[in-house]
């Protein structure tokens, strides 16, 4: 992977095009803490690509009914 992609800082409007999350679920996941982990400058908010993509990876499920670890080849739950 590309280290500058990863690091990459996405805008809400820029998460919701690109990941489909919509607006509403990422700013009640940010105010419940349970959503993706972001970063907050006053009061611009910017997510991280690969925090988006560990998120998504950690709620993948698999066909079989069990959730992924991750994508660092750990087993399945």
């Amino acid at each position: 992977m590309n280290a500058d992609r990863d690091s990459e800082l996405l805008r809400e409007t820029e998460v919701t095009r690109q990941y489909k999350f919509s607006g509403a679920w990422l700013r009640k996941n940010r105010r419940l803490t349970t959503g993706p982990p972001f970063i907050r400058v006053g009061r611009m908010v910017f997510y991280r690509r690969s925090d988006l993509d560990a998120f998504v990876a950690a709620h993948t499920v698999e066909p079989n009914g069990h959730r992924r670890r991750g994508t660092d080849g750990g087993q399945a739950e």
